[in-house]
Parts: structure tokens; C-alpha cells; sequence
């Protein structure tokens, strides 16, 4: 009988052994090597392998694993805390769960409790913890910072020794990078096809503009990806079309226009490809952000053959705003890729005036959402304007690039005094067309300073008045920042500053001078040496009276107790401020500076005369073909400056006549001749001036002119 138990225990030892805990594991600690998207708020991280030896023979491991990352962890939430990430276990040829349940603790950390596994049969396993997801934006969009996980392990049975507790789980780099061109777009139609299709859209010359989206590194468009374009600033009437799908650089035959060097071209996507091909589908009935929604084209199945992609279809606007949705349906991740999104604008010749119209692209969808939920989108991303991409394809010289030329923004004027004015000049130093918007960021005080608009040439230069107010300020200094910005194209950040100073007693039975004005269109700020000018105030009448300018007397040509009409005084062209008085009577005004410039263009009233010399109205056109007389003050002497014009959207560079207005001081005079083949119409005319140098413009105000 002691024989038998005693070979009984001999049988038995080997198998508790087999059961007993793997009392030490010794793990080298590597990473699958991840490039994520620093746009990203729901980026998949690279795997992280343990490779671990040393143990005892089919030993049991029990414990638990924790990973902790810099920024917040934005996997799937389910109940519980429970997230999506994964954790397997290989042992000789098996792969299995390692018996973990992967919990949220804080929220950058992820625990996976619960581990529990058989070692090999030569003590060793690999663990593999994958799919872990992370807010990368929250390190700075644009910044390279390497995202490095913690790890710790905890055990009561297992010793778990790590050759390295921190390692590089992603690195971020910018995953889109986009460039955009425009036609010049005319303020009075752009016709549609009848039948809405990417062809015949091409065909029929409707107004477009084209976005083009880059991959910053390989793999960053990758399937399920979504761009969101964003479109604002159209006028009611306005209809906007884009292709139901996109074929990229890599396809077939990539979608394309003549806007960025290509040809008008539908796209044609081969499916099937063996490495992939970038092709975007649009994705309608999407919520604001860029999510959900139902895809507008479908892939073939591999072997299908080549697809012409034709399609397009509308964006719906809403006050002249909307989105186009497009997702990454098939790509190559060994390549970047990019790919030409057009934009067509249909506009009926009523259309109106488009202010400032915009459009912009982002990754998508987009979200502000960086932990981990059970519902937000994944991807998805944060709103941020993506870099140019013409630095990576080579191509930048024919994209638009702001130059702003301006004087320094540095004003002076006095409490209850007349508004002061300056010039800047906006310049399109590329190619394409510059789309622009300015605005101001008080800094001190409010809404002293005005921004004003000239009419914008073909490619998108222009000038732009800025207007700063006095009348309500307190004296002192205000400052503030005005921005040019042109999106991609560039932005320019200037100061302004105006200094209020107080205004000395007047003599109450002195001229008083409120406002002076450009004589044509009563806009303030600046005169025109050789042009017409006029005041506002009060006791200008008298029984003598003059206007002077650094002591040089103007030519008055009218003169009432509240008004007088001027020539500036023609010798202080070369000047940028001149100091005025007003004398009646032998008592004079305040001396005030006023702000010269040689050109600030502006048209009459009823000053846009017919061949026969009657006055141009609705009901007293202008017959095509024929020439039209525009009176005008400001413009600049033939050694200053050269005019142009444009009537409609068609611009004379190179007027019948331009020169003093026969008879009349400080009026000038340009003759246009109405281009034959239109229909009849009320539209406008504009004219601007340019200096010899070719850095200042400045453009009147559009005056109406009616045609037959």
C-alpha cells in the first residue's frame, strides 16, 4: 500500500508543476511603427508587442497591464468602461484573447485586467495590445511631438520584468495639406447646362473653382476618411454643383480642370487595382459636421472594368452657405496621393453682387469630442485650415500669394474733427485669382475704424480704404490690428493706430469745418490735388472768403453758409498732407490736415452722358456700339496714372479718351465705347486708376449705366 501512494505522488508532481504560476517573465518591448494624423482626435496608434521569455515551462500568467498616453484615449466606450481596444496572446502557432477586459481608468489610461494565460511550452509568449486610439490634435496641430505610452504591470503571481516602460506609440504629422483656385467670377450670370452632369458643366463654361486635397504622408487618405468642404458668401440665387465622386492622382484617369494645370476631365476609376487607387465618394444627407449620410456612388467589384465618373449634383445652400461631403472609398497607402475636387457656380444674369465668397476644406468629420464615447465618429477630427500643398507638388507659382503694400497706419486727428482715411494696396503675386477678406481687432476702444472695398481686378488685386472716426472719441491713443487675410494665399496682420488729440477753443463767429469730401461721391478722407473737394460746416458764406492749402488758394466754385465746392490746389500733387484753412471775412477756421493722394476715383451723379450728350437713364440708353461719356473727379494726370474701366464684367484697358472735361475745373472726362452683342440692360460702370509704378489702385464706386 506505501508503494502505491508513494508511486501515485510520483505520477502527480510533474502536472503540478505544469499549473504552478510562471514565477518571472523577461520582455522585450517593441512598437509596430505608427504615423498618425495630427489632426486627429480618434488616431489608431501603432501596436505594442511584448515579446517575453524566461518563464517556467506551460506556466500560468495572471495580472494586469496598464498603458498610459499623454493625451486622452478616444476609443469606443461601451458599459462598464469598457473600450475597444484588444489584447491577444501568442503562444507557439496560437494566437487567443489574453483573458483581459480592457477598461478606462482616467482618461488618458487604458487597464486590461484580468490577464490570464499559458505560457509555450519553452516558458515564452508574445502579447499584442492593438487598436488603441488617442486625441493626437490635443498635442498641437502642426507640432511632431511623439506620442510615448507608460506601461506597468501588476501581479501577485508573476513578475513581469519590461526592458522599457516608455516607448513611441505614434509620431504626428500633418495628414492634409490642400490648394484652391478660382475663376474670376462676374457679379451677373453663369450659365447651367440642361442636364447637370461633370461633362457638360465643363462645356458650357459655368464659373468654377477647384480645391485639391494632398496627402501629407502615405496612408493619411486612408478608407473611410472624410474631407469636408465648406462654402459661404453666395448670394440667394446662386446654385452650386460638385461630382458625385472624385478619381485621384493615382486613377485611371484623375478628375481634373485647367485651374491647377490639368484639363476639364471627368474622372475614371478602375476598381480592383492591385495596390488601390484614391477614389472619393460624395456622401450626402450628412449632420453639420460631416457625419453619417448616404454615400452617391458605388464602386464596381474587382473586374468590372473602368468607370466613367460623370455624375454631379447640387449643394444645398442655406443663406448663401453649405457642405459637400466627400469620403475616402479606395487608396494606395504605399503613396501620396492627392486628388482635384471642382466647384461649379451657376448664377442667372440677376444673380447680384456675391460678397466675399469662401471656401475652405478640412479633414472630417469634424469634432471638438477628445475622449473616449460610445457614439462620436472614428475617425474624426478638428477644424483647422490645412497648409498650402504647392510646396509638396512643386507647383506653387500658380497659385494666388498675398502682397500688401501698405503706408504706415499711424493717424492723427481731433476730437469732433473730420474722419481721416488711408489707402492700402492688395496684390495677387501668384497666379490664379486672390480671394481676400479684411477685418479689424480693437485693441483699445471700438468701432472707430471703417473698412471699405474697391472694385477688385482680374486676379483678385484691389485696394482697400481704411476709415478712422474721431467725432466720438475722447482724446488719447487707440490702437488696434487690421488682418488681410487670404487664406492659403497668405495673411498679413497690420497695426493701426490713431492718435485723438483735443480740439482748441473756436471763436464762435469763425468758419466751422465738419467734413471734407470727395466732390463726386461725398466720401471722406481723402483730396485729390487737381480735383474737386468739398466742405461741410457752418459760417462759410461771406462777403470774402478763401481756402487754403499750405497757404496755395484753391479755386472755389461754390460757396453757401454750409458748403463750398474746390479744386485742390493742382501744385500739391507730389505731397501727402497739407495743411487747410478757411477764411471769411478776415476770420479763420482751425487749421486741419487734410489727407492727399493722386487718385480717388469717383463718378457724378447723372454724370454718365450718350454720344448725343443727353444723360444716360433707364429710359435714355446707350445703343451698343456706341460712346458713353463718364464725368468723373480724382483721377489721376496722364504722368501719374493710367485708367481703366469696366462696364458689366468687361474691362477697357484702353479708354477713347481720358482727360479734362471740356469747360469744367477739376472734372475729368473718359470715353468707353459700349460693346456691341448685349442684350438690353441696366448694369454699371467703374473706374480705376492705377499708378505708373503699378503698386497703387483705387477704383470709384459703380455707377449705373443703362444700355440697348
Amino acid at each position: 500500500m506505501k508503494l502505491g501512494n508513494l508511486f501515485v505522488c510520483a505520477i502527480l508532481a510533474p502536472a503540478l508543476a505544469a499549473a504552478s504560476a510562471a514565477s518571472s517573465l523577461t520582455c522585450a518591448v517593441t512598437v509596430v511603427s505608427a504615423v498618425v494624423r495630427s489632426e486627429g482626435l480618434a488616431e489608431q496608434l501603432g501596436d505594442i508587442v511584448f515579446n517575453c521569455s524566461g518563464g517556467t515551462p506551460n506556466g500560468a500568467v495572471t495580472g494586469s497591464l496598464t498603458v498610459s498616453l499623454p493625451v486622452n484615449v478616444t476609443n469606443r466606450l461601451s458599459p462598464g468602461n469598457v473600450v475597444d481596444a484588444v489584447l491577444t496572446v501568442q503562444t507557439d502557432s496560437t494566437t487567443g484573447s489574453a483573458g483581459a477586459t480592457p477598461t478606462l481608468g482616467t482618461p488618458n489610461t487604458v487597464g486590461f485586467d484580468g490577464i490570464n494565460f499559458t505560457l509555450s511550452s519553452t516558458g515564452t509568449a508574445s502579447l499584442i495590445i492593438s487598436n488603441l486610439r488617442a486625441a493626437v490634435a490635443d498635442l498641437g496641430v502642426g507640432g511632431n511631438q511623439p506620442i510615448v505610452a507608460s506601461l506597468s504591470w501588476t501581479s501577485a503571481t508573476t513578475a513581469l520584468l519590461l526592458d522599457q516602460s516608455m516607448v513611441t506609440v505614434g509620431v504626428p504629422f500633418r495628414g492634409l495639406f490642400a490648394g484652391a483656385q478660382t475663376e474670376f467670377v462676374n457679379c451677373y450670370g453663369s450659365p447651367l447646362p440642361e442636364t447637370i452632369n461633370v461633362t457638360n458643366l465643363f462645356a458650357t463654361g459655368t464659373a468654377l473653382s477647384s480645391t485639391r486635397v494632398t496627402e501629407g504622408f502615405p496612408g493619411a487618405f486612408s478608407p473611410g476618411t472624410r474631407f469636408v468642404l465648406t462654402y459661404s458668401g453666395f448670394p440667394a440665387s446662386a446654385s452650386l454643383f460638385v461630382p458625385d465622386a472624385i478619381a485621384g492622382s493615382d486613377a485611371t484617369q484623375p478628375t481634373s480642370t485647367p485651374l491647377i494645370g490639368g484639363s476639364s476631365l471627368s474622372g475614371i476609376y478602375t476598381p480592383g487595382t492591385a495596390n488601390g487607387t484614391l477614389l472619393l465618394v460624395r456622401v450626402i444627407g450628412t449632420d453639420a459636421n460631416g457625419a453619417g449620410g448616404t454615400p452617391l456612388y458605388t464602386p464596381g467589384a474587382p473586374g468590372s472594368g473602368p468607370a466613367v465618373l460623370n455624375g454631379a449634383t447640387g449643394v444645398p445652400l442655406t443663406n448663401g452657405g453649405g457642405i459637400a461631403v466627400y469620403a475616402v472609398a479606395d487608396a494606395n497607402d504605399a503613396m501620396s496621393e492627392n486628388a482635384e475636387i471642382p466647384t461649379w457656380l451657376g448664377l442667372p444674369p440677376t444673380g447680384g453682387a456675391i460678397s466675399n465668397p469662401s471656401q475652405s476644406v478640412t479633414f472630417g468629420p469634424v469634432s471638438t469630442v477628445d475622449v473616449a464615447t460610445a457614439v462620436d465618429p472614428i475617425p474624426r477630427f478638428v477644424a483647422v485650415e490645412p497648409p498650402p500643398d504647392c510646396s509638396l507638388l512643386g507647383d506653387c507659382a500658380a497659385f494666388p500669394s498675398l502682397v500688401v503694400t501698405a503706408p504706415s497706419l499711424n493717424l492723427t486727428a481731433q476730437t469732433g474733427g473730420p474722419n481721416v482715411s488711408n489707402w492700402i494696396s492688395v496684390a495677387n503675386g501668384g497666379g490664379g485669382v486672390l480671394a481676400w477678406a479684411a477685418s479689424v481687432t480693437y485693441l483699445s476702444g471700438s468701432n472707430w475704424a471703417t473698412l471699405t472695398y474697391g472694385v477688385p481686378h482680374p486676379g483678385g488685386s484691389g485696394m482697400l480704404n481704411v476709415l478712422v472716426m474721431p467725432k466720438n472719441l475722447a482724446p488719447g491713443v487707440y490702437t488696434a490690428t487690421l488682418t488681410i487675410d487670404a487664406g492659403p494665399a497668405g495673411m498679413q496682420n497690420l497695426p493701426l493706430t490713431l492718435t485723438v488729440t483735443s480740439t482748441p477753443p473756436l471763436n464762435p463767429a469763425a468758419p466751422q469745418v465738419n467734413s471734407v469730401v470727395q466732390a463726386a461721391t461725398f466720401a471722406s478722407g481723402w483730396m485729390v490735388p487737381g480735383s474737386l473737394a468739398t466742405l461741410f460746416g457752418a459760417r462759410l458764406a461771406g462777403d470774402s472768403v478763401s481756402v487754403t492749402f499750405n497757404g496755395i488758394a484753391a479755386t472755389l466754385l461754390y460757396n453757401s453758409a454750409t458748403q463750398i465746392n474746390l479744386e485742390v490746389p493742382p501744385a500739391l500733387l507730389d505731397l501727402s498732407m497739407a495743411q487747410m484753412i478757411v477764411t471769411v471775412d478776415g476770420l479763420s477756421s482751425q487749421p486741419q490736415t487734410v489727407r492727399l493722394t493722386p487718385m480717388s476715383p469717383g463718378i457724378f451723379a447723372n454724370g454718365i452722358l450718350n454720344q448725343d450728350n443727353s444723360v444716360n437713364s433707364a429710359t435714355n440708353p446707350a445703343a451698343a456700339g456706341s460712346v458713353i461719356q463718364v464725368l468723373a473727379t480724382g483721377l489721376p494726370p496722364a504722368n501719374v496714372g493710367k485708367i481703366t474701366a469696366k462696364i458689366n464684367d468687361v474691362w477697357i484697358t484702353d479708354p477713347d479718351y481720358v482727360g479734362p472735361a471740356p469747360g469744367l475745373i477739376g472734372v475729368q472726362q473718359v470715353n468707353l465705347v459700349v460693346p456691341q452683342g448685349w442684350p438690353p440692360m441696366t448694369t454699371t460702370v467703374t473706374l480705376c486708376a492705377t499708378a505708373i509704378s503699378g503698386i497703387a489702385e483705387a477704383c470709384s464706386p459703380e455707377a449705373p449705366v443703362t444700355v440697348q
